[in-house]
């Protein structure tokens, strides 16, 4: 049964059939054959260091796993009762006529005193 590639797998085998062919126009390797890790680096277009940890994964019966999909922290609350929004507006609105209460007091203060005019 064929198997189904994503488009980074699929990335790859085109960089691998681009370096064989390179090495087919070469007439032999490019990179001396004992230099394995080296090859398949510069094979793949990814760096020495990724083929490295893999081979040590590999080399140690380790599972190969991609990056994790979910998030490390939870996410926000989006169930919300009316009672929340209801207690959630009245605490904004509380909050904006403070402010604009002392707003109209600093506004008077700063009329009295000839620094701010309307």
């Amino acid at each position: 049964m064929p198997k189904h590639l994503n488009s980074t797998a699929k990335k790859l085998i085109a960089s691998l059939i681009d370096y064989i062919e390179k090495e087919r126009d070469n007439g032999g390797p490019l990179l001396p054959l004992q230099a394995v890790r080296e090859r398949v680096a510069q094979a793949l277009n990814v760096s020495s260091s990724t083929v490295s940890a893999i081979s040590n994964a590999v080399k140690n019966n380790e599972l190969l796993k991609s990056p994790s999909k979910y998030r490390p922290y939870p996410k926000s609350v989006t169930d919300i009762t009316h009672l929340n929004v209801d207690s959630i507006r009245n605490a904004i609105y509380e909050k904006v006529s403070k402010w604009k209460h002392r707003w109209r007091c600093l506004e008077n203060n700063l009329m009295k005193r000839n620094f701010y005019k309307q």
